[in-house]
């Protein structure tokens, strides 16, 4: 309660320590309902997008059991889960390589190298593949146990200053036993950016 008295040329305004409480209770019940609030936000964003990050997890481990078992069937060192990958402008992808190790002399390590240079499909000729605002990123080195396949993701980023273009992007895998000369394998990856 506020209460106003006035003696001369003075006004005196004095607060009641009730309309205090008041004031307090009020913000400390705004407070609780907004942080109810947020937790219910939170927990609609987690049930709605929770299901599609675990749906991502698994068809990202079905594709890898897959690209496991080409590889080990197949006589060849190096698979790519997808050889043709269509993006977009300012968007991202992850495709797999697989590296088998079947020389019979233990854990190897290998280093992947993505090429700096790229080919333009669409008639340029080589071209610097940062020029064409096209980033592909993954681990420098990669530890197989012998017979058996690694996995490696190989992460494709666009910028929105990228040309429509298909670009053949070579991958070099590096590796082998330690007393012989190292083993050089390419594969080729092709990006359509639309």
């Amino acid at each position: 309660m506020i209460r106003r008295t006035r003696s001369g040329k003075h006004i005196r305004i004095e607060f009641s320590k009730k309309a205090s409480l008041n004031l307090s209770i009020n913000a400390v019940v705004v407070l609780i309902l907004a942080i109810t609030m947020l937790g219910l936000g939170l927990a609609f964003m987690k049930k709605t997008f929770g299901g599609v990050t675990e749906e991502f997890e698994e068809v990202s481990g079905e594709i890898k059991v897959q690209l496991i078992d080409r590889l080990k069937t197949s006589r060849e060192p190096l698979a790519l889960s997808t050889f043709n990958v269509e993006i977009e402008k300012s968007s991202k992808k992850t495709v797999y390589l697989g590296i088998r190790n079947d020389l019979g002399c233990g854990t190897l390590e290998y280093t992947v190298e993505p090429a700096e240079t790229c080919e333009s499909l669409a008639g340029l000729g080589e071209i610097n593949c940062e020029g064409q605002a096209i980033t592909i990123q993954t681990f420098e080195t990669q530890r197989v146990e012998q017979n058996d396949v690694g996995i490696v993701p190989i992460n494709i980023r666009t910028e929105s200053t990228a040309v429509p273009d298909t670009v053949k992007f070579p991958i070099t895998v590096t590796g082998g036993c330690p007393e012989a000369e190292p083993q050089v394998n390419t594969i080729e990856l092709l990006v359509s950016i639309i």
